[in-house]
């Protein structure tokens, strides 16, 4: 809800903003149970997890506002993003030495390629789908 107030400028009613509390509280009370539960608690985790959903709330909003501004569709929003995200894992697993490992893996795991390739021919069907329909 902030990042749609600070983003786009957004209103939202008081049973909105109450709905957001009391999930807010919700989600709190989870994790102090959780901590009381499990002592080998990390704090790390949860600074990441925190991290991980405010740049998910941010990354929605700015491709929210950025669909109305240009007129984009959902389809090419979603592709852009995969687009944008596979550059940028490119260039960390080859920081990390990681590419290399990883492509040895896939020739060697036939069914690993096979399965990637499943995976892109639904992602495309879908977004397909998501254009031939108008949804």
């Amino acid at each position: 809800m902030i990042g749609g107030i600070l983003i786009q400028g957004k209103r939202f009613s008081r049973l909105e903003f109450m709905s957001s509390g009391f999930l807010s509280l919700g989600l709190a009370m989870f994790t102090l149970a959780d901590v009381s539960v499990h002592p080998h608690y990390s704090l790390m985790g949860l600074v990441l997890i925190s991290l991980a959903l405010c740049a998910d709330a941010a990354i929605g909003n700015v491709q929210e506002s950025l669909m109305k501004r240009y007129n984009v569709e959902t389809p090419e929003m979603v592709q852009k993003s995969y687009q944008i995200g596979a550059v940028f894992l490119f260039f960390v697993c080859i920081l990390r030495g990681e590419l290399t490992p990883g492509l040895q893996i896939c020739l060697e795991v036939r069914s690993f390629l096979i399965g990637v390739y499943v995976l892109s021919l639904k992602v495309s069907s879908l977004l397909y789908g998501m254009r031939s329909f108008l949804c």
